[in-house]
């Protein structure tokens, strides 16, 4: 596939405007968010986690010792240090972390987009739709469950494009890495795992890629989360075990659904997509609709004449 994608800064001069513009507005209105239902709990979290480091067992016994900390502990420990020396309230200094963090991933997020259509236009394109869906706009501030994992997902895309233009082993560590952080900020990081298992096993016409390359990355993904993960770092069976009885059969609060009350995971089958659909901008789910479809039929035909 050839790319028209320029090197030029000239081509970029209008990603940098709409990203300097977003990261403006974001410094300037991050103290105007307030404080989410589970915003304590994940605090929380990233303090027992980071206890661990410093030779506290409290994460054994910790009712969310099972959810991932990798985002959590650096963000506990910048809103702390932005706390102790310019005042700012803590949720602030949070807010603050967690915007600077999705707004960084936007970068790798435009160069994906500009390269895989071949023009950067594409990439400001995609950027801007999705900080600018009101939705992903104002939880880029407050949630660090979904977008810190949105953001480590675009990190691990990027790599794994940038390993197939060019498999070394440097980039397949990278990807490596990047996979293990993905899976230790939240489990569902363990899709992204099989789904590059799955890709590197498509054999490729463009590039060779060596098989050893497979148990490599599984194994270098592994150990990253497991380092990221202080809670395997003692009694791993136990907790494995623990982690996968807890993942089963998670427990959330009750959640009003059209007039009836459902305890998750015992909720309707239609819940996620009414969700969705109710909470992002329909030009937004259609859009998504129509490159999910369009990306799995040419996947289909990449895969049938043996091109990828």
């Amino acid at each position: 596939m050839k790319h028209r994608f320029s090197h030029a800064l000239r081509s970029h001069i209008p990603f940098v405007i709409f990203f300097v513009t977003y990261l403006i507005i974001g410094l300037f209105i991050y103290p105007d968010f307030g404080v989410s239902i589970d915003e304590y709990s994940q605090i929380d979290i990233g303090r027992v986690n980071y206890e661990r480091l410093r030779g506290s067992m409290e994460i054994q016994s910790h009712y969310d010792r099972y959810y991932g900390p990798a985002f959590e502990v650096p963000l506990y420990l910048f809103s702390n240090i932005l706390t102790t020396r310019t005042g700012i309230d803590e949720m602030s200094a949070r807010h603050l972390g967690n915007f600077l963090f999705f707004a960084v991933a936007m970068i790798p997020w435009y160069l994906l987009l500009g390269r895989l259509f071949g023009n950067p236009l594409y990439g400001l394109l995609g950027s801007a739709m999705l900080v600018m869906s009101p939705r992903m706009f104002a939880e880029g501030f407050y949630n660090t469950k979904d977008i810190a994992f949105l953001a480590a997902s675009v990190w691990v895309l990027s790599a794994f494009y940038w390993y197939v233009q060019r498999p070394t082993t440097g980039r397949l560590v990278a990807l490596s890495v990047l996979t293990g952080f993905a899976f230790s900020v939240r489990v569902q990081g363990l899709f992204l795992f099989w789904v590059v298992i799955a890709a590197l096993l498509i054999p490729s016409k463009r590039t060779r890629r060596p098989l050893w390359h497979v148990p490599l990355y599984a194994a270098v993904s592994i150990v990253a989360a497991w380092l990221l993960f202080p809670v395997f770092w003692n009694d791993i069976l136990r907790n494995l075990t623990g982690f996968w009885q807890n993942s089963s059969h998670p427990l959330g609060p009750p959640t009003l659904f059209f007039g009836r009350w459902y305890v998750s995971p015992n909720i309707p089958w239609n819940y996620h997509m009414v969700w969705i659909a109710f909470t992002s901008p329909v030009s937004i789910v259609i859009s998504a609709v129509i490159g999910v479809a369009a990306f799995i039929r040419s996947m289909g035909t990449r895969i049938r004449v043996g091109s990828v």
